[in-house]
Protein backbone atom coordinates (compact mmCIF):
# COMPACT_ATOMS: atom_id res chain seq x y z
CA UNK A 1 0.00 0.00 0.00
CA UNK A 2 0.89 3.89 -0.38
CA UNK A 3 2.57 3.61 2.92
CA UNK A 4 4.98 1.32 2.52
CA UNK A 5 8.50 2.12 1.01
CA UNK A 6 9.36 2.06 -2.60
CA UNK A 7 12.20 -0.22 -3.99
CA UNK A 8 14.36 3.20 -4.11
CA UNK A 9 13.44 4.28 -1.34
CA UNK A 10 14.80 1.84 0.39
CA UNK A 11 18.01 1.43 -1.74
CA UNK A 12 18.29 5.42 -0.57
CA UNK A 13 17.98 4.45 3.22
CA UNK A 14 20.39 1.63 2.94
CA UNK A 15 22.81 3.87 1.04
CA UNK A 16 22.36 6.11 3.64
CA UNK A 17 22.68 3.86 6.55
CA UNK A 18 25.49 1.19 4.99
CA UNK A 19 27.29 4.03 2.68
CA UNK A 20 27.07 7.53 4.19
CA UNK A 21 27.34 5.84 7.69
CA UNK A 22 24.39 7.76 8.95
CA UNK A 23 22.33 6.01 11.02
CA UNK A 24 19.58 6.31 10.86
CA UNK A 25 19.06 5.83 14.84
CA UNK A 26 17.26 8.23 16.67
CA UNK A 27 13.65 9.87 15.74
CA UNK A 28 15.01 13.21 14.63
CA UNK A 29 17.43 12.25 12.38
CA UNK A 30 15.03 9.90 10.62
CA UNK A 31 12.39 12.73 10.30
CA UNK A 32 14.70 14.66 9.16
CA UNK A 33 16.18 12.44 6.37
CA UNK A 34 13.11 11.38 5.12
CA UNK A 35 12.04 15.22 4.93
CA UNK A 36 15.17 15.51 2.66
CA UNK A 37 13.63 12.78 0.55
CA UNK A 38 10.83 14.53 -0.35
CA UNK A 39 8.51 12.74 1.60
CA UNK A 40 5.38 14.56 4.27
CA UNK A 41 6.86 14.51 7.64
CA UNK A 42 3.87 14.92 9.04
CA UNK A 43 2.22 11.81 7.18
CA UNK A 44 5.35 9.42 7.70
CA UNK A 45 5.32 10.53 11.72
CA UNK A 46 1.44 9.28 11.61
CA UNK A 47 2.46 5.92 10.16
CA UNK A 48 5.74 5.55 12.13
CA UNK A 49 3.94 6.20 15.49
CA UNK A 50 1.33 4.06 14.62
CA UNK A 51 0.09 1.26 16.47
CA UNK A 52 1.05 -1.71 13.25
CA UNK A 53 4.18 -0.41 12.97
CA UNK A 54 5.01 -0.85 17.00
CA UNK A 55 3.62 -3.86 17.07
CA UNK A 56 5.65 -4.68 13.29
CA UNK A 57 9.43 -3.33 15.36
CA UNK A 58 8.30 -5.61 18.67
CA UNK A 59 7.74 -8.32 16.83
CA UNK A 60 11.34 -7.68 14.68
CA UNK A 61 13.09 -7.17 18.15
CA UNK A 62 11.87 -9.86 19.49
CA UNK A 63 13.03 -12.18 16.62
CA UNK A 64 16.21 -10.42 16.76
CA UNK A 65 16.75 -11.24 20.10
CA UNK A 66 15.44 -14.93 19.60
CA UNK A 67 17.67 -15.72 16.65
CA UNK A 68 20.52 -13.98 18.39
CA UNK A 69 21.54 -12.14 15.46
CA UNK A 70 24.96 -10.41 15.84
CA UNK A 71 24.95 -8.66 12.09
CA UNK A 72 23.45 -7.61 8.96
CA UNK A 73 23.23 -9.79 6.80
CA UNK A 74 21.34 -12.74 8.60
CA UNK A 75 18.83 -14.86 8.04
CA UNK A 76 16.03 -16.87 9.82
CA UNK A 77 13.91 -19.46 8.54
CA UNK A 78 10.49 -21.14 10.36
CA UNK A 79 11.02 -19.23 13.40
CA UNK A 80 13.58 -21.89 14.18
CA UNK A 81 16.70 -21.53 12.08
CA UNK A 82 19.42 -19.02 11.87
CA UNK A 83 22.38 -18.25 9.67
CA UNK A 84 24.71 -15.55 8.48
CA UNK A 85 27.78 -15.07 6.78
CA UNK A 86 29.87 -16.42 9.51
CA UNK A 87 28.19 -18.70 10.38
CA UNK A 88 28.28 -20.25 6.32
CA UNK A 89 31.27 -19.94 5.90
CA UNK A 90 30.91 -16.67 3.54
CA UNK A 91 27.82 -14.74 2.01
CA UNK A 92 28.05 -17.65 -1.06
CA UNK A 93 27.19 -20.07 1.21
CA UNK A 94 24.32 -18.43 3.34
CA UNK A 95 21.69 -19.07 -0.03
CA UNK A 96 22.10 -22.30 0.18
CA UNK A 97 21.96 -23.12 3.66
CA UNK A 98 18.88 -21.23 3.83
CA UNK A 99 17.68 -23.33 0.72
CA UNK A 100 18.91 -26.68 3.32
CA UNK A 101 16.81 -25.15 5.86
CA UNK A 102 13.51 -24.30 4.31
CA UNK A 103 13.54 -27.95 2.93
CA UNK A 104 14.05 -29.29 6.99
CA UNK A 105 11.69 -27.14 8.10
CA UNK A 106 9.36 -28.19 5.49
CA UNK A 107 9.67 -31.92 6.44
CA UNK A 108 8.46 -31.37 9.64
Amino acid sequence: DSKRLTPLQRERAFHAIHVERNRLAKDDEIFAWVGKQGVDVAKFKEVYNSFTVSNQVRKATQLQQDYDVEGVPAMGVAGRYYTDGTKAGNMTNVLRVVDQLIATSRKG
